[in-house]
């Protein structure tokens, strides 16, 4: 007669052996999530499975899934535990000091890698990309960090009469459309100096000249200067920009901006990031002549950036903006203005090579002064106040020579729909520019 404790004994390791089967199915299961990316499934199916012969290889998916979301300190904790059952695990020990470098966690990063450099028979292309990631934490954890590039561009513009840049913006005169071929050129340097892995101090500098073969008096010359703390705390970034703009127009002085721009920038995980930043500008004219002219900008701007695995970087803008005269009593028409700006940005990468970019935004300016009564009478102008819309369109290409020498061809569209016929205009743009970055 069969004992009891017998028979217990058997349903127990039946139901071991059973259970293991499952568990095997559950793990299959989850490792068929994983290499179709789908990263969140698969940690549901490994969390599912306790007290496995296998426990290792789940803990090791498991991380690795963590890991392809951009939960870094989830995926250590696991790679760790993993190297604790298996010390020699070559692989483990290579996917916790890469984790260590995602979290920038850069000394404890450089030390695993030198670590494992140290076994003689690592293949020629893993010890590769270890001393590859390697130079990579050198660059990052230096003091000093220098990076200048050259630009030099040249094309036709249909509308030279209507200037239309980042650092200027001329009104029209509609009756008169020139076009004209122009040359541009800029040199940027950029320096950041780390104080240590959270706080740098971030300078830029450019120098932008563009010349029209047509119309020398139109000649636009920029130094533009900007200086920046940086505070990083994590996901989030903490910044105040301090930025200067000499912009000389026909030759000679013609304005000085001065901006003062907090900013907040929240990285969401490895494929999004959001910013927010309010854009204090003072702007004074170098004449005498325009000194009534002289503003205070307030703007709000908002900037939401995703990267997507079939349609390439998007970059989503919101501004609102209100800009008042200096001096109200002697203020020139058309300073006191509110406008609201939405921009879209797409950069999509065709291969290694080429690229396709493009953008798009929508401004709508509305301007608070009313216009005197026979002003108005003369000019043929509308009872109700200047109200513009502003559409600009630009698609280019882009070809990669190499890491530091780059080539785009762009066309630049803009439209402005003013109820003010006087500043009611359009222009197109063609440009082909080099880029040198040494």
């Amino acid at each position: 007669m069969i004992k009891k404790s017998s028979i217990l004994t058997l349903l127990t390791v039946f139901s071991s052996l059973f259970s293991q089967d499952n568990m095997e199915d559950t793990k299959q299961k989850g490792i068929g999530y994983f290499k179709n990316s789908d990263y969140l499934s698969a940690i549901e199916e490994f969390s599912k499975i306790n007290d496995y012969k296998e426990s290792a290889s789940v803990d090791f998916y498991l991380a690795r899934s963590y890991y392809e979301l951009g939960k870094f300190e989830k995926a250590l904790i696991l790679f760790e535990r993993v190297a604790i059952n298996e010390p020699d695990n070559k692989r483990v020990k290579l996917e916790i000091a890469q984790t260590y470098l995602m979290l920038e966690s850069y000394e404890i990063a450089k030390i695993s890698f030198l670590e494992i450099l140290e076994d003689t028979t690592l293949p020629l292309n893993v010890k590769e990309n270890i001393e590859n990631r390697l130079k990579f934490i050198e660059e990052k954890t230096k003091k000093h960090n220098f990076s200048t590039a050259l630009m030099f561009g040249m094309g036709q513009d249909d509308n030279i009469n209507s200037i239309s840049t980042e650092y200027l913006k001329i009104n029209p005169d509609s009756s008169q459309k020139v076009k004209s071929s122009f040359y541009e050129t800029a040199l940027l340097f950029n320096h950041i100096y780390s104080f240590d892995e959270n706080f740098s101090l971030r300078n830029g500098l450019v120098f932008y000249r563009q010349d029209f073969t047509k119309d020398q008096s139109k000649q636009l010359d920029v130094i533009s200067l900007n200086m920046a703390p940086i505070y990083k705390d994590g996901d989030i970034s903490y910044g105040l920009i301090f930025g200067f703009d000499n912009i000389l127009y026909g030759d000679k002085p013609y304005l000085n901006n001065y901006s003062l721009t907090p900013k907040i920038s929240y990285m969401i995980d490895q494929t999004m990031m959001y910013e927010t930043s309010i854009k204090l500008l003072d702007k004074k004219y170098a004449n005498d002549s325009n000194e009534n002219e002289n503003s205070l900008v307030l703007e709000y701007q908002n900037k939401f950036m995703i990267l997507t695995e079939d349609f390439g970087m998007f970059d989503f803008g919101l501004t609102f903006g209100r800009e008042n005269p200096a001096d109200e009593v002697n203020k020139t028409p058309y300073i006191s203005k509110e406008y609201g700006t939405f921009s879209i940005m797409n950069n999509y990468k065709i291969d290694e090579q080429f690229s396709i970019n493009s953008s798009f935004s929508y401004n709508n300016i509305y301007y608070k002064d009313e216009v005197n009564e026979l002003v108005k009478s003369y000019l043929n102008l509308p009872e109700e106040k200047r109200v513009d819309n502003v559409y600009n369109f630009t698609l280019g290409i882009g070809y990669l020579y190499s890491k530091d020498l780059n080539f785009t061809m762009s066309y630049n569209f803009v439209n402005q729909d003013s109820n003010y016929i006087t500043y009611d205009y359009d222009k197109n743009v063609v440009k082909t520019t080099i880029i040198y970055a040494f």
